[in-house]
């Protein structure tokens, strides 16, 4: 991903709702790398919002992006402001749960709970 420069807002335009359905407010909470399971301390976590008109941003420690979003058939994919272009495997969906493929290591996934 490129750092997107300046500062970027994920305001509470939408509901977060307690359902299967992705949008709302998501918070990276561990990765899973061959059975290796690192927490995700609090400071570093990634929070990504996927609102219900089709946008995104994601907050990390140093780093921000936005871009559109679509999810079909178990496939996030994801274009981002800058042109970035990614398809990310979901491996699980539920009201407080998402679990992804790392787009970046196949062998790992990341697991992020529902923002209250």
């Amino acid at each position: 991903m490129v750092m997107a420069a300046g500062f970027v807002s994920c305001s509470k335009d939408d509901d977060d709702k307690e359902s299967g359905d992705i949008v709302g407010t998501w918070v990276s909470i561990e990765a899973n790398c061959d059975g290796y399971i690192e927490k995700i301390p609090a400071e570093y976590a990634a929070k990504v919002t996927f609102k219900s008109d089709g946008t995104f941003c994601v907050i990390e420690k140093n780093h921000s992006d936005n871009g559109t979003w679509k999810y079909e058939n178990g496939i996030l994919s994801l274009i981002h402001d800058d042109g970035e272009k990614v398809e990310i495997k979901v491996k699980k969906l539920t009201s407080s749960t998402l679990i992804i493929e790392d787009s970046d290591d196949y062998d790992c996934d990341a697991t992020f709970k529902r923002s209250k």
